[in-house]
């Protein structure tokens, strides 16, 4: 089934996500085979993670594929110190001060990996006036504020976040890279902090993780020095009825013929 939704089109990939919940629903054990991890963990209760026909890790979806996850990032990143490396240049650079604001909590760690040379020292989701939020408001400003320490020289940092919805399935995330901010080179013993601001649109109501990363490279060749999976979870507040997963900023205009244009418009016998 997996090599059927990679080459069917959308209609045919979502016929078929609706049959598998169907069978789901009625008890069926279903047993899917993919590489697709928001495929995976949106349909599946248990995951088993193979390797060259070995059994690395079974058990709950989120926590075995971040874990697969994990080592993919690993093995990519070895492959790429073998590659040719150029430096991306960004459109500005960030001035080296040291925000006197440091978070040093981080809520819940359902999984951590990296070389360390930076490490996370907490994640905070805050209002614009730099107060902790224990909800996500709708169609407001928020502030995901990450600290950072660094243990070894990193030359090339790139700090960022992704957001997850209740199942477990990215919805969307930032950093640095993309956002086109380039760092300087971070040096062992500094702490530094870094507040992403974010316009959130209507959510629909339902728990959102933020799992934050520092890294060193560039977005196509990169180490993990320091990822926390789910740091810290938050309920978005209660709004009107939202399809999907989120409410677009939507303008409606109905365009009515007047009495006498249809008048006119009216065909002669």
């Amino acid at each position: 089934m997996d090599e059927a939704l990679a080459v069917g089109d959308i209609y045919f990939r979502q016929r078929c996500m609706r049959k598998i919940h169907e069978l789901s629903r009625r008890g069926v054990t279903i047993v899917f085979v993919s590489h697709s991890a928001a495929d995976i963990k949106s349909l599946a209760q248990t995951v088993a993670w193979l390797d060259h026909g070995s059994l690395v890790e079974c058990g709950e979806a989120d926590r075995v594929v971040a874990k697969y996850l994990a080592a993919m990032v690993q093995k990519d990143s070895a492959y790429r110190k073998q590659l040719p490396q150029q430096a991306g240049a960004g459109k500005g650079a960030a001035a080296r001060v040291l925000a006197p604001e440091v978070v040093e909590r981080i809520p819940n760690v359902d999984y951590r990996y990296g070389n360390r040379a930076a490490e996370i020292l907490g994640i905070a989701i805050l209002n614009e006036d730099g107060e902790e939020l224990a909800l996500l408001p709708q169609k407001a400003t928020i502030i995901v504020r990450i600290s950072v320490k660094v243990h070894n020289e990193v030359a090339m940092p790139i700090v960022g976040f992704l957001i997850r919805n209740h199942l477990g399935v990215d919805l969307a995330g930032t950093n640095t890279a993309l956002e086109e901010i380039e760092l300087p080179p971070f040096l062992p013993g500094e702490i530094y902090t870094f507040d992403f601001h974010l316009q959130l649109p209507e959510l629909y109501p339902a728990h959102f993780s933020f799992t934050p990363a520092v890294a060193a490279g560039t977005l196509e060749a990169y180490e993990v020095c320091d990822l926390i999976e789910n740091a810290i979870t938050l309920q978005a507040e209660k709004g009107r009825l939202v399809y999907g997963y989120l409410h677009f900023p939507c303008e409606v205009k109905v365009n009515a013929v007047t009495k006498a244009h249809a008048q006119v418009s009216e065909p002669r016998p």
